[in-house]
């Protein structure tokens, strides 16, 4: 046996020692910051990342048959590292002639298979020393991710929030661990989100080409992320005290109107690009495509929900409240099925029960809603939250998928939940300190 060969000794030779390489890179990184409880965080999630890995690489394998896109993956990604090896050799250029996966055009999919190639070359065809590397993608995204949210709401008391709801989160931390697209999609929108935080923060050179990164990652891996990431962004960068600072020089000399009217036109070329790059992100075909994409799930099989009725945007629009319980909140215990599927919907039933207790907040608190909106992010993942879960609900009617590709709206669900906690938590204390004042 080889490398090439999935679970074989040199695979899992190889497989451990690029976990242990990564451990050491990461305590050499934190060199300085050792004893701080960032480090021992961040020492804590890559661990639980990459025994995450393992997990998944060994389940793929045993139990799934054909391993899925994964091994698919690993076996594009073996073909394209021997073309690699061979242009070397050679001289030729086989490998670029297919299409290198920094390149626009081409799928998601052929990207993928390109950039495999790549990682396998570079870990010599190891199935399980591949899979680490799209693992720590995974984790980046997560990190970043999470210094955004802590960022902007350095409340110690949602810091249990923060840390379970995007480092420990089972099911993203789990399907991105493994050799999939998610793991890519999921780093590409960490440095988008973090890069817009940075660039909110200080409008330096370096974060805006950070940002313009991210958003390449996800065009070229996860491009139906990217137009909901626009939209939802608009609401944020409105909110930013630098950009409202800005609007009121810029009020004075009567561009206001300009501005907005300029940031609304960057998401709409946004959108507009990526129909262009995938026909069926367009906003004309977004209806049917999705209307296809349930239509192939339901004829693979396995636990299906009912699929959008009409291919039209009022067909989507009238499904949009089904799709959006399906993405949040299903599998229901009820409708789990095999180990996994019972994991997940004990998952859903505690985001059921979370989202339970936000609405319970805004009851007797008129002023809650005012000040949630005022908060920053929250309009952000709110329209995250509603634009991707309706786009996932209605296209993925299989319970066994939809853990999978709801991957991206899951931070910005926390985020959600967590700023109501926030600004609750606010309330009730300037209530009491206006009591203990006498005040009120």
């Amino acid at each position: 046996m080889d490398a090439q060969t999935p679970l074989s000794p040199p695979d899992l030779i190889l497989g451990l020692l690029s976990a242990i390489v990564v451990i050491a890179g990461a305590a050499v990184y934190y060199a300085g910051v050792r004893r701080t409880p960032e480090f021992r965080l961040a020492m804590a999630a890559l661990c639980t990342k990459l025994l995450a890995c393992f997990v998944y690489s060994f389940l793929i394998i045993l139990y799934f048959p054909g391993g899925g896109d994964s091994l698919a993956y690993h076996r594009e990604g073996v073909d394209a590292s021997a073309l690699i090896r061979t242009d070397l050799f050679w001289g030729s250029r086989t490998y670029v002639d297919f299409g290198l996966f920094f390149l626009p055009g081409g799928t998601s999919t052929t990207h993928m298979h390109s950039l495999s190639g790549l990682v396998h070359f570079l870990t010599f065809d190891s199935y399980l020393a591949s899979s680490v590397f799209f693992g720590v993608l995974g984790f980046s995204g997560q990190w970043l991710l999470y210094r955004t949210f802590t960022a902007r709401y350095p409340d110690p008391r949602l810091g249990t929030w923060w840390r379970v709801g995007i480092l420990f989160f089972p099911t993203l931390t789990f399907w991105s661990a493994g050799m999939l697209k998610d793991a890519v999609g999921l780093f590409g929108l960490g440095l988008t989100l973090w890069a817009v935080h940075r660039t909110l923060e200080v409008g330096r050179p370096r974060n805006y080409l950070l940002t313009l990164l991210g958003a390449y990652i996800l065009v070229l891996f996860r491009l139906q992320v990217l137009p909901v990431l626009l939209i939802a962004v608009v609401p944020w960068v409105l909110q930013s005290q630098n950009v409202r600072s800005r609007l009121r020089r810029l009020r004075a000399r009567g561009r206001t109107a300009t501005v907005r009217l300029a940031l609304v036109a960057g998401g709409i070329v946004g959108i507009w690009v990526a129909g262009k790059l995938e026909s069926r992100f367009s906003l004309a075909a977004i209806p049917q495509a999705i209307a296809v994409q349930s239509g192939l799930f339901e004829q693979i099989g396995g636990a299906t929900t009912q699929a959008i009725a009409v291919p039209t945007w009022s067909g989507l629009i009238a499904s949009a409240p089904a799709a959006l319980v399906l993405s949040l909140f299903r599998p229901f215990p009820w409708e789990a099925g095999g180990a996994l599927g019972l994991f997940a919907a004990l998952e859903n039933l505690v985001l059921l029960l979370l989202t339970l207790r936000m609405l319970g907040r805004f009851r007797g608190r008129p002023g809650l809603f005012r000040s949630v909106l005022r908060a920053p992010m929250f309009t952000t993942c709110l329209v995250f939250v509603a634009l991707y879960g309706i786009a996932v609900g209605a296209s993925t009617p299989n319970l066994g998928s939809i853990s999978r590709y709801r991957l991206p709206l899951i931070p910005f669900f926390v985020g959600m939940l967590a700023i109501v906690e926030n600004q609750a938590d606010e309330m009730r204390r300037r209530r009491a300190g206006l009591v203990a004042q006498g005040i009120a």
